[in-house]
């Protein structure tokens, strides 16, 4: 296996020191196999899945993944965002924020909103759990649900 380059080693030292037990779902990636470094990838199951029946949404995906391909990228579901990306920020602000968000994520602090046209990603967002969603960027769409990692706020509206 090749080494982690020196950023995804700085994050995964961060990450596993907070979430040791996601150490096992670890891997070392590389874009090709000339590279003598590669980045970090994490796919942690979901504790609960199984939320969409397969007419509405084919999915099959139910992992927290995050990765350091040149930034720290976090996602879950349909939903990504990214942390150390083009900006002027120190690296540990970057990734103690990425943590922060991961933090919130399992800890039910946060979910994501998914909207879906005929088994298609059309739009997702974060908001706060416990708050109604702003769902401007994806009420058009014929399928809307919310997930959170335990699945306390998970549910589902189709249009009539």
């Amino acid at each position: 296996m090749k080494p982690l380059n020196d950023y995804s080693q700085r994050f995964a030292n961060v990450l596993f020191q907070a979430f040791p037990q996601w150490e096992p779902f670890s891997t070392v990636e590389v874009e090709n196999e000339q590279e003598t470094e590669g980045y970090l990838q994490v796919k942690v199951p979901a504790p609960i899945s199984g939320l969409l029946p397969s007419e509405l949404i084919e999915h099959d995906d139910d992992f927290l993944c995050i990765d350091t391909d040149g930034e720290v990228t976090v996602s879950y579901d349909y939903y990504h965002c990214h942390f150390d990306r083009y900006s002027d920020i120190p690296e540990e602000q970057g990734f103690h924020e990425a943590i922060e968000f991961i933090l919130a994520l399992v800890k039910e602090e946060i979910c994501i909103v998914v909207g879906m046209n005929r088994g298609q990603w059309c739009g997702s967002t974060s908001f706060k759990a416990g708050e109604e969603p702003n769902l401007s960027s994806v009420k058009a769409y014929p399928t809307v649900y919310i997930r959170s990692w335990q699945g306390t706020y998970n549910r589902i509206d189709t249009a009539p």
